[in-house]
């Protein structure tokens, strides 16, 4: 953590050692590692104020520290665009790294815009992309939910650069389905993971999800059917995902989505007791 980056820097100082920018590089990720952004812009300030020229794994760490945290709690912090603008002023260009970490926070964020805008940032900085460039930019765009077709397209330009879809560039695919009417190429899609060994629960899930906001309750025990035969486990997300896409269509039979929600629990699924705690109260109303 950052209280032992310093206590070393204290022994640094008794060998009259100077922190170079490795070193500050290191105070910057710890203080993303601890989830503040604003310790992370201190040790940033200071390090310009100590001459020392920030690196591409500085600024790394540096956009590092706006993404989202989960423990603890803590969303994604838009103070990530003022970067770019330190970036520019310092005459570094967007690379594939800090290309990467920006579209993760951008995505966090919602401001896919601005994730496009790296995105093709990026592609023209003329270094060699990789998978982990693609599926990062694939997430951000089914976080956006705006159909299926640009995230197609752009993993098929993943398979032009030489790089093959992973479980992850898959689901995320199956992700960007938002209408009923891409069912169909969610199942599609769900089948190739399945066929190249890459199916998941995630994947499942978003099937599933799909399968629910399409009324078509047969295919989504179906899909349960499979995860059963194909020996993939459930999770407290398969309970959830069915509930909330149930919830969303009053039209859906009560008993039907207790079936749903029954056979996930025999997969596997442990819902949350917050989410025990809505069935009950609703119940009770």
């Amino acid at each position: 953590g950052v209280d032992g980056v310093q206590r070393m820097w204290g022994k640094f100082a008794e060998h009259r050692f100077e922190p170079n920018h490795v070193s500050w590089s290191i105070l910057i990720k710890a203080h993303a590692l601890e989830c503040d952004p604003s310790g992370a812009w201190r040790a940033f300030h200071l390090m310009k104020q100590a001459g020392v020229q920030p690196v591409e794994q500085t600024w790394v760490a540096l956009i590092s520290a706006h993404a989202k945290c989960h423990r603890p709690k803590r969303w994604a912090d838009s103070r990530v665009s003022l970067v770019i603008d330190e970036m520019e002023n310092a005459g570094q260009g967007v690379t594939v790294p800090t290309g990467t970490a920006l579209m993760r926070v951008f995505g966090q964020l919602g401001m896919h815009d601005e994730c496009l805008r790296v995105f093709h940032m990026v592609k023209e900085c003329g270094q060699p992309l990789n998978a982990r460039f693609f599926n990062i930019f694939l997430n951000a765009l089914s976080e956006r939910r705006d159909g299926v077709s640009p995230a197609v397209s752009h993993m098929f330009e993943m398979v032009g650069h030489g790089l093959m879809p992973d479980a992850f560039s898959i689901n995320s695919v199956i992700s960007s389905c938002a209408t009923p009417h891409e069912l169909e190429c969610s199942l599609f899609f769900l089948s190739f993971s399945l066929a190249s060994g890459h199916a998941s629960t995630d994947s499942f899930n978003n099937t599933l999800r799909m399968a629910i906001l399409s009324t078509d309750l047969l295919v989504a025990r179906d899909l349960l059917s499979d995860m059963e035969a194909y020996g993939i486990s459930a999770n407290w997300q398969t309970f959830s995902t069915i509930l909330a896409a149930s919830r969303t269509l009053h039209e859906l039979p009560p008993h039907r989505v207790n079936h749903l929600l029954d056979k996930a629990c025999a997969l596997g699924a442990r819902p949350p007791h917050s989410r025990l705690t809505d069935i009950i109260l609703s119940e009770k109303n």
